[in-house]
C-alpha cells in the first residue's frame, strides 16, 4: 500500500515538473523572440547610420570640388556629377532602410515602446537627412549654373520655412528668373522676402543679384469663413488674415425679410461683414425678422381714414395683409359698360378676373414705408394701383391706395378692400 501511495506520489511531482519545464521554454523562447527583435531594431538603425555618414562624406566631397569650379573644366564637372549620382544612390538606400524600420516600428510597437533611446537615435538621423537633402538640392541648382560660373555668378537659395525649396546660380547683376511659387497648407502665398529683412517683400524678378543672398517665403494665414442661412452654410470662404469677407448675396440681401448677419456665437446682435476684420475661423448666420405679434383685423379700408390696431406702435417695424381687391372701370361717356376686375391669385403672381366665383384673391403684403404697385392692361391702357401703409403716432393704421391710367375714355376707382391681417416684427 505505501508503494502503491509512493508512486503516485512520484507521478503527480513528474506531472508538475513537466508543467514547469514547458512555461520557462515558452517563456525562454519569448525572451528569445524579443532580444531577437531589438537586434534586428539596432541592426537597421547602424545599418541607416552608416548610410548618413556616407552620405555626408559625398556630400563634402561635392561642396570640395564644387568650391574649385572656378572656371569651365569638363573633368571637374564630371567629377561632380558623378558625385551626385553617388549621394543619389545612397538617398535611394536610405529611403528604403527607412521604410523597412517604419514597418518594423508598427509590428513592434508594444516592444519599442519602451526603448525611447534607440527612437531618439532614429529621430536624429532623420534630421541629419532633412539638412542634407536641404544642402544637395542647393548644390543641384549651383551645378545647373556650371556654364555661367567663368562670367561671375551668386548663390541664390530660396527658403519654404527651414526646407530649400531650390537654388539658383544667378550672373552678377542680373535677376533670378523662374522661381516656382512654394506651398504651405492653410496659408496664402505673398512672396519673398530677404533673410536679411523678412518683413520686406521684394520681386524678386526685378531684384540685382550681386553677391550671394538667400530668400525666405513670406505667407498669410487663410481663415474659413462659412455663411449660414439656417442650418445650411451656402457659403465658404478663405479669407486672408486681417482681411474682409464678401458678402454679395443676392437671394439673401434681397428677402424683405431679411434683418442682416450675426456671428455664429452671438445671435443676439447684427454685425456688419464689410467691416469686421476675419483673424479666426468664423460663421455668420443670416438672422430675419420673427413675428412677435399678429393683429386679425378683416377690416375694409375702403372710405375709412384710419383703422386701429390694438398694441400698434409707430416706431414699430410691421407689415401688412391686403386682399379682396376689387376695382371697377367705368367709361365717362354714355357709351359703354362698366366692368368690375378682382385681384386673383395666378400661376407665377397676380392676375386679373372679372370674377371672383371659385377663384382665390391675391393678398397684397405691404411693409412698413414700402409702396406696391399692381398693374393692368398694357401701353395706352395701362392702369397702375399703388399701396402703401402707415402708422401715426397714437398707433393709428391708414392704408393708402390710388390709381392712375391714361386711358382718357375710362374712370377707375377701387370699390373693395380688406385689411386682414397685422404683423409686427422683433
Amino acid at each position: 500500500m505505501a508503494k502503491q501511495i509512493f508512486g503516485y506520489i512520484m507521478v503527480v511531482i513528474l506531472f508538475i515538473w513537466s508543467i514547469f519545464g514547458i512555461f520557462f521554454c515558452v517563456k525562454w523562447e519569448t525572451n528569445k523572440d524579443k532580444v531577437n527583435s531589438v537586434n534586428e531594431y539596432i541592426q537597421l538603425v547602424e545599418d541607416m547610420q552608416d548610410v548618413v555618414d556616407s552620405l555626408k562624406l559625398e556630400n563634402a566631397k561635392l561642396k570640395f570640388d564644387f568650391s574649385n569650379l572656378t572656371t569651365e573644366n569638363e573633368e571637374n564637372k564630371e567629377l561632380v556629377v558623378t558625385i551626385t549620382n553617388n549621394f543619389n544612390d545612397l538617398q535611394e538606400r536610405y529611403n528604403a532602410l527607412s521604410s523597412e524600420l517604419e514597418t518594423f516600428r508598427q509590428k513592434n510597437a508594444d516592444l519599442l515602446s519602451s526603448n525611447e533611446e534607440l527612437n531618439t537615435m532614429v529621430e536624429n538621423l532623420q534630421t541629419e537627412m532633412l539638412d542634407l537633402q536641404n544642402e544637395i538640392t542647393r548644390l543641384n541648382g549651383l551645378l545647373a549654373g556650371y556654364e555661367d560660373i567663368k562670367n561671375g555668378t551668386f548663390e541664390v537659395d530660396f527658403f519654404n520655412e527651414e526646407t530649400l525649396h531650390v537654388a539658383k546660380v544667378v550672373t552678377n547683376g542680373k535677376c533670378v528668373s523662374d522661381v516656382e511659387e512654394p506651398v504651405k497648407e492653410g496659408f496664402d502665398f505673398d512672396g519673398w522676402a530677404l533673410s536679411s529683412d523678412v518683413e520686406n517683400i521684394v520681386d524678386i524678378y526685378t531684384f540685382p543679384i550681386t553677391e550671394n543672398v538667400t530668400f525666405v517665403a513670406k505667407f498669410t494665414k487663410l481663415h474659413i469663413v462659412n455663411f449660414k442661412n439656417g442650418s445650411e452654410i451656402f457659403s465658404t470662404q478663405q479669407v486672408r488674415n486681417g482681411e474682409y469677407a464678401q458678402h454679395n448675396f443676392s437671394e439673401i440681401l434681397s428677402n424683405p425679410d431679411f434683418k442682416g448677419f450675426a456671428l455664429s456665437n452671438d445671435m443676439s446682435t447684427l454685425v456688419d461683414v464689410s467691416t469686421i476684420p476675419i483673424t479666426e475661423d468664423v460663421t455668420f448666420v443670416a438672422v430675419y425678422k420673427k413675428f412677435n405679434k399678429i393683429y386679425t383685423t378683416n377690416t375694409s379700408v375702403i372710405g375709412v381714414n384710419e383703422i386701429d390696431v390694438a398694441g400698434l406702435n409707430s416706431s414699430d417695424l410691421y407689415r401688412v395683409t391686403l386682399t379682396n381687391l376689387v376695382f371697377k372701370i367705368s367709361p365717362n361717356m354714355a357709351v359703354g359698360v362698366t366692368q368690375s376686375l378682382f385681384l386673383l391669385q395666378g400661376e407665377n403672381g397676380y392676375t386679373w378676373g372679372v370674377t371672383s366665383m371659385g377663384k382665390k384673391y391675391y393678398n397684397v403684403v405691404v411693409s412698413k414705408g414700402e409702396t406696391i404697385t399692381l398693374t393692368y392692361g398694357s401701353d395706352e391702357n395701362l392702369v397702375t394701383i399703388n399701396l402703401s401703409v402707415d402708422c401715426n403716432v397714437n398707433g393709428k393704421l391708414t392704408v393708402n391706395y390710388s390709381i392712375s391710367g391714361v386711358n382718357v375714355l375710362c374712370n377707375f376707382e377701387i370699390t373693395k378692400l380688406v385689411l386682414s391681417c397685422v404683423e409686427v416684427w422683433n
